[in-house]
């Protein structure tokens, strides 16, 4: 259970703060969901990575590597570390995209939670839980 008490789910976005008041994880989970099929909807918030984009493998293999001249293969070796951090790069864009694709598309408001509170770092998508107190008069 994340929602213990009446809050507000506030989704801090790049000209404005966006509030959802929520009683319940049913509701916030319903406002993520509601967020993230709005983002994906606008079309610039989360693209699906381009397949012309993913890395192109380096000239030679690791097991070349070894036969290459002296000169040569500290660069190779450097190209081939750069190729695989670029490939999970590349691998982990493409599946952020395919999870957010699939948590609308199966209307699942937890997944879309999960993702908008991983992303929460990046910029424009921070997100918060407030929790309302309240007094009795």
């Amino acid at each position: 259970m994340i929602i213990r008490a009446p809050s507000v789910l506030v989704f801090k976005e790049k000209h404005d703060n966006r509030y959802f008041y929520v009683t319940s994880d049913e509701a916030l989970f319903a406002a993520a969901l509601h967020v993230l099929a709005g983002r994906h909807a606008d079309g610039y918030w989360y693209t699906k990575p381009a397949a012309e984009r993913e890395p192109a493998p380096p000239d030679v293999t690791r097991e070349q590597i070894d036969s290459l001249p002296e000169s040569l293969r500290a660069k190779a070796r450097e190209n081939l570390r750069d190729y695989r951090i670029a490939l999970q790069e590349y691998t982990r864009a493409v599946e952020v995209y395919d999870s957010i694709v699939k948590a609308i598309e199966e209307k699942n408001g937890r997944k879309a939670w999960e993702i908008l509170s991983a992303r929460g770092a990046h910029e424009y998508e921070g997100c918060t839980i407030a929790r309302c107190e309240t007094v009795t008069p």
